[in-house]
């Protein structure tokens, strides 16, 4: 996975997590990861689901490959939406 997105998902799991606590209940279920263009339309990256556990809180992520295109960037395949200013790439790692 890209370092930026990686960075993005772990930001929205804590996000996710504090506004969880913050609440006083248990963060649990399957939330949805959108990111907004400059025009203001909500693309659905991934989705996150989250499991309470004894003393944590876990969370895996699935992306939505459909929409991200295949690219080959520094001999590594890699997962890219695309726009005119700039591309949002992740390594699709297992």
């Amino acid at each position: 996975m890209n370092k930026h997105l990686t960075r993005l998902a772990t930001f929205l799991a804590a996000g996710f997590m504090m506004a969880g606590s913050a609440s006083g209940g248990v963060l649990e279920g399957t939330r949805t990861i959108h990111l907004t263009t400059e025009d203001g339309n909500a693309i659905a990256i991934a989705e996150i689901a989250f499991t309470p556990g004894d003393d944590a809180i876990s969370y895996k992520i699935d992306w939505a490959d459909d929409v991200f295109a295949d690219h080959f960037l520094s001999m590594r395949p890699f997962k890219c939406l695309e726009s005119a200013a700039k591309h949002w790439c992740r390594v699709p790692y297992p």
